[in-house]
């Protein structure tokens, strides 16, 4: 059995996981080989390990040491699930130093262990999952989702305008024309 490594003990739940029926999820962070391997995982993929950074900057010796356990783990891809725009800037700031793929899945790991609440049905379906959690989180996410994502489509059709002017009027398909 694994034990906590505080309290010597079995481990628990907090009490809020377990009102909500998460205690799966608790252990899924707590013991992810045995119980990825025994709930979620075929015997082609095994979890290598997970981690969950304190609510402050790394010291440069605990990032090297975070460093150290994932290179050494084997791992061929990382899940990065820090909330945006920190996980962004996590993994450019560690490219050169991880020898994996790494991926961002934001609140991924929220929904799945359901302590974040997806939208409606008919929300997703439209793509409109982002106006949900606009409507339930408006402080945090107004300047993310009104701000940033505003600039980023000007952005992208400014790219893409200044392409085409670029390109060769020969029928190139490419060209746009």
């Amino acid at each position: 059995a694994a034990f906590d490594f505080h309290a010597g003990t079995q481990p628990r739940a907090p009490d809020w996981m377990q009102e909500r029926g998460l205690e799966w999820a608790y252990r899924l962070v707590r013991e992810p080989r045995r119980l990825w391997r025994r709930y979620l995982v075929s015997n082609t993929l095994f979890i290598a390990g997970a981690y969950a950074p304190p609510f402050r900057p790394l010291t440069p010796e605990e990032d090297d040491e975070i460093v150290r356990q994932i290179n050494g783990s084997g791992a061929g891809i990382v899940f990065v699930g820090l909330g945006c725009p920190k996980q962004e800037f996590w993994m450019a700031a560690h490219r050169s130093r991880i020898r994996a793929v790494m991926v961002g899945v934001g609140a991924a790991f929220d929904f799945h262990a359901g302590i974040q609440p997806r939208a409606p049905g008919w929300m997703q379906e439209r793509g409109l999952e982002w106006v949900y959690r606009l409507l339930r989180e408006p402080r945090r996410l107004w300047r993310r989702y009104l701000v940033g994502n505003t600039l980023f489509i000007l952005g992208a059709i400014g790219q893409l305008l200044s392409r085409r002017a670029k390109a060769p009027a020969n029928g190139d398909p490419r060209s746009g024309r």
